[in-house]
């Protein structure tokens, strides 16, 4: 454990090292979001609506889109 300077820090670096004895890991940020940039540069998502976006569209999603977009007044009337 660190020698600390005062009763915060030292309650923080003791909890952290309990906190580590009972399996919890520090995560580094940094490699995560260059892990993320990577991902990001090498996958092309293509836009289907708005801000969502999906690889590609499943036989449900077209349908669903199809329904959505609907419109009664295009029918013509029998």
């Amino acid at each position: 454990m660190n020698i600390s300077g005062n009763w915060a820090e030292f309650k923080r670096n003791f909890n952290k090292m309990v906190d580590r004895n009972n399996g919890q890991q520090e995560l580094n940020f940094e490699e995560i979001e260059e892990e993320v940039e990577k991902i990001e540069k090498t996958t092309s998502p293509k836009p289907i609506q708005g801000i969502l976006f999906v690889e590609e569209q499943s036989n449900f999603d077209k349908s669903l889109k199809q329904a959505l977009d609907y419109n009664l007044k295009d029918e013509k009337p029998n």
